[in-house]
């Protein structure tokens, strides 16, 4: 929803600009799940495997850099959305398990993964396949 109000000029409702989650690009969650796929039997059943990249984001940073690659003049308003009981000021996974039983790592950057998610979106729409 960010991209899309962002690439039409504007901002969506936001929470508290500290609330923090853990951004990974889609292309690197396929591979880990890939590798998962293919493990031979080297995870343990019924263990969980964080596919993260470790680091904590702010909802506030996210809008910052999608204010910068948008070129938007107005500033977001936080807070027009209210918290949800899942929002926190630290959410994000620790993916040491993932490195040690899938050799996988996040490999794909915020930034960079915002940048390719723009180009899909454009070039979605102008495939006339709708919107996104």
């Amino acid at each position: 929803m960010l991209l899309k109000t962002a690439e039409e000029g504007g901002y969506p409702f936001l929470v508290d600009p500290a609330i923090s989650r853990d951004f990974v690009y889609i292309d690197d969650v396929l591979e880990s799940l890939v590798l998962g796929a293919t493990a031979d039997n080297k995870i343990k059943k019924g263990c969980s495997i964080n596919i993260a990249t470790g680091k904590k984001t702010t909802i506030g940073e996210v809008v910052g850099i999608v204010k910068n690659m948008f070129n938007l003049k107005s500033d977001p308003v936080w807070g027009s959305m209210q918290n949800r009981s899942w929002d926190l000021k630290d959410w994000y996974g620790n993916p040491s398990y993932a490195k040690t039983i899938l050799n996988w790592e996040a490999k794909t950057s915020l930034h960079e993964g915002l940048s390719k998610t723009i180009t899909w979106m454009r070039e979605y729409k102008k495939m006339g396949l709708g919107e996104v």
